[in-house]
């Protein structure tokens, strides 16, 4: 049986749309210089206060807006003039193996989720195009998750027809292409 691949979930944030406030799985731990010591998050731009501690620019603004700015972790006092700005280019963060958005479905069928490992730069092609979860997924959620379960919000009627309310409708037409555009 082979052994498991680790992963290192990590949220990014400013890479482009489709990656945006993504939780994704890492096979490579980060460098700590890429992590936000507060929130853990990979920026596209990191900020490197003079202590060597790393903030996002959301949680370095945070931290300067406090009056006197003074690192959270050591609290040693810093001067915005001696930030860092450190960027981090989508094409250099598409370099890092990650595991699909969908390697961990749960699917009732006793199937896992999607197997694909590669480079960043691949996982939105993957996703769109090759990845069975998010490619095809009302007809994997009709074939697979769902054949077993009527979780639909209908009320039968005389005639035979089912009424739906449009809000709910609206609900879950909104929910299915969340799902599908990830």
């Amino acid at each position: 049986m082979a052994a498991a691949i680790e992963c290192h979930p990590y949220t990014v944030t400013g890479f482009g749309e489709f990656l945006e406030w993504r939780t994704l799985r890492f096979v490579q731990p980060m460098p700590k210089i890429r992590v936000c010591r507060l929130c853990g998050v990979v920026s596209s731009v990191a900020r490197l206060l003079p202590c060597t501690h790393v903030l996002c620019e959301s949680c370095e603004a945070q931290v300067a807006d406090r009056g006197r700015p003074q690192c959270p972790i050591d609290g040693a006092a810093f001067e915005r003039e001696q930030v860092t700005t450190m960027p981090f280019a989508k094409r250099d963060l598409g370099e890092y193996h990650v595991r699909c958005i969908n390697d961990d479905v749960d699917v009732s069928d006793g199937t896992d989720g999607c197997t694909f490992i590669g480079k960043l730069a691949a996982l939105e092609e993957h996703y769109l195009a090759h990845c069975v979860h998010g490619r095809d997924i009302v007809d994997h959620y009709v074939d697979c998750a769902g054949a077993e379960m009527d979780t639909s919000p209908v009320e039968p009627v005389d005639d035979g027809k089912v009424i739906i309310d449009a809000a709910e409708a609206k609900r879950l037409a909104g929910t299915l292409k969340d799902l599908q555009h990830g």
